[in-house]
């Protein structure tokens, strides 16, 4: 299944409810699951050895971990320069974007990589 489509089924009704009306919104239709486009969105049917360096990070919880440490096997896989930042639950419980609530040691931490990342990549 594709990794959105896995991701929109929360199984709890009023988070299925308003992923389905985010869905409508981005893509403009009301049954957005079925539109030939949805295999479009995984990024990681499409990453090749040109690949740009990429900075992988995600939360741990309602979030795509899975997803995101199955893009950085594949980059690696192929040869490309990945630098992820993921936390166990066990550490801290951490939403989608995470990485901008700067109170959390986390998102201190990962935003530090991140520059590490830019600097070497970018000069």
């Amino acid at each position: 299944m594709n990794e959105i489509l896995s991701f929109a089924d929360f199984g709890k009704g009023a988070l299925d409810f308003f992923f389905e009306r985010i869905g409508w919104a981005y893509f403009g239709e009301r049954n957005w699951r079925q539109g030939d486009y949805i295999d479009e969105l995984t990024i990681i049917d499409y990453v090749n050895e040109d690949f740009p360096p990429a900075f992988v990070t995600d939360g741990n919880t309602m979030t795509f971990t899975q997803d995101g440490l199955k893009l950085v096997d594949a980059l690696e896989n192929l040869g490309v320069d990945v630098t992820a930042a993921f936390y166990d639950e066990s550490e801290a419980e951490l939403v989608h974007e995470y990485q901008f609530i700067m109170t959390l040691e986390q998102s201190q931490m990962t935003f530090e990589r991140f520059v590490e990342f830019l600097v070497r990549v970018a000069g």
